[in-house]
């Protein structure tokens, strides 16, 4: 037997590391699916809270909308009331005779 020459042992080394490279493959291709799968399911996942978010948004204006109605309700009733015991007071402090503006 003789030695292997400089050109044949480059040659087993890169044949080795190809090698290597095609086994690491699979298990790229593997972990690849899985991200990719689970990418997928984060997705989904994703649109659906926007969907609850949006939602939920909507929701929030329509009560606040509501409450701000009630409130101006309320507060017209109280001026109201409130107008009308002002008035009641100024006829009450006025002198015989005065006549309301």
């Amino acid at each position: 037997m003789h030695a292997p020459s400089g050109a044949q042992r480059d040659f087993t080394v890169l044949e080795s590391t190809i090698a290597g490279l095609n086994a690491g493959k699979k298990g790229l291709d593997a972990e690849h699916e899985s991200a990719s799968a689970l990418l997928a399911d984060l997705d989904e996942r994703l649109l659906k809270l926007k969907d609850s978010a949006t939602n939920a948004e909507r929701e929030r204006a329509a009560l606040a909308a509501r409450k701000e109605a009630l409130e101006v309700g309320l507060n017209r009733k109280d001026g109201a009331k409130g107008t009308a015991r002002g008035q009641r007071r100024s006829i009450s402090r006025m002198a015989p005779g005065q006549w309301l503006p």
